[in-house]
């Protein structure tokens, strides 16, 4: 069984919890790695806070968002976030390096 996201192979408890096994990602997906909200942010042209909001309303289908007792915790696709801003997901790669590499230099400088 599939639900696009990965295998389910079995499920448990009463309420029928899924768990989800052997996720697949693209190549390009795992050298993206983590996405945070800010670099989300930044590709689709908002704010962070704009991200984590919309998200967490279910109006920005870019991954998914679960609170863990008060703190909210981001999952944020590769391919959705991809999809979601029009760009193909080599050239969002580039555009998410260059954004760490501003990122990394500016804390750089700021610890020099």
């Amino acid at each position: 069984m599939s639900d696009g996201m990965g295998i389910v192979l079995r499920t448990r408890g009463k309420a029928g919890g899924r768990v989800m096994v052997g996720r697949f990602m693209s190549k390009e997906s795992k050298l993206i790695g983590k996405i945070t909200t800010a670099e989300a942010a930044e590709i689709i042209n908002v704010s962070p806070q704009y991200v984590r909001i919309a998200m967490q309303q279910g109006k920005l289908p870019i991954g998914s968002c679960v609170k863990m007792s008060s703190i909210w915790t981001y999952n944020i696709s590769p391919k959705m976030l991809a999809e979601y801003s029009g760009k193909d997901i080599r050239n969002m790669r580039e555009e998410l390096e260059g954004i760490r590499a501003r990122k990394a230099a500016k804390k750089k400088a700021r610890d020099v």
